[in-house]
């Protein structure tokens, strides 16, 4: 029957959704199959995934249909990076390692890329569904390997259309961000840089030297006529009374 032939793939749809297809699909199990791969399973089928998944070590035994619920992400390179790679299509590292965001519909869970997959990339378009089998969960991430998972395709447009906006729009921010971005400092030479402090500190020094000769200098003079600069002092005294006196008669 139609209930047993999706268990099989992987889907645990519940009842009433069943009854509905059924209807209309006349039982045919092939389009039913092709109608749940595209249409969006949350809330849709019943959990599969423990509820405290999140801290288990344990095998995910299955088969279960996980829908990928947003974009993917690879951790072994920069945020930088992944965006000037996420419009190349069939774009996959060899030393990338995917973490993903899966629901059963109720669940969702963590699923790391634990050796190369193929299919496995950053351009997964949320919506997509896999059917996974045998897997291990370590510290609640599922560890996809070639064994024990498969792609199996679906369009889910509303998810597809919402994260081609998200790429775009991070793609702008890229290019924002490098046209406004200030230029690197200017490259100066080691041997360079290190003659051109030596010589300002030469410099600097033949200064201060400057000054402080001049200062002995001035006063080596005063002590030599101290006449003159008593003779000085007394005139300026002088011109200081003779100005107070006349602001007095003024």
């Amino acid at each position: 029957n139609v209930k047993s032939f999706l268990a099989a793939k992987g889907f645990v749809i519940v009842e009433s959704l069943i009854t509905e297809l059924c209807d209309t699909y006349k039982n045919d199990t092939t389009k039913i199959y092709e109608h749940l791969l595209n249409t969006d399973i949350r809330k849709k089928t019943i959990a599969q995934l423990p509820n405290n998944i999140q801290s288990l070590n344990e095998v995910l035994k299955g088969p279960i249909i996980l829908q990928l619920v947003r974009g993917s992400r690879d951790v072994s390179i920069s945020t930088l990076q992944q965006k000037s790679h996420l419009l190349q299509k069939n774009y996959k590292s060899e030393t990338s390692l995917i973490l993903s965001v899966f629901t059963d519909g109720q669940t969702s869970c963590r699923c790391l890329e634990y050796e190369p997959i193929s299919f496995f990339k950053i351009t997964l378009v949320p919506g997509c569904k896999i059917v996974v089998e045998n897997a291990e969960i370590k510290n609640g991430l599922i560890l996809l390997t070639n064994s024990n998972c498969k792609y199996v395709g679906g369009t889910v447009e509303h998810l597809e259309k919402s994260w081609l906006i998200n790429v775009n729009s991070s793609m702008i921010d890229k290019e924002h961000k490098i046209d406004h971005e200030d230029p690197p400092p200017q490259f100066i030479d080691l041997s360079t840089f290190k003659k051109q402090t030596s010589n300002a500190n030469i410099e600097k020094k033949k200064s201060n030297y400057q000054k402080k000769n001049n200062l002995q200098e001035a006063k080596s003079d005063k002590q030599k006529n101290p006449k003159s600069n008593n003779n000085s002092n007394n005139n300026n005294s002088q011109k200081k009374k003779y100005q107070n006196k006349n602001e007095k008669s003024s």
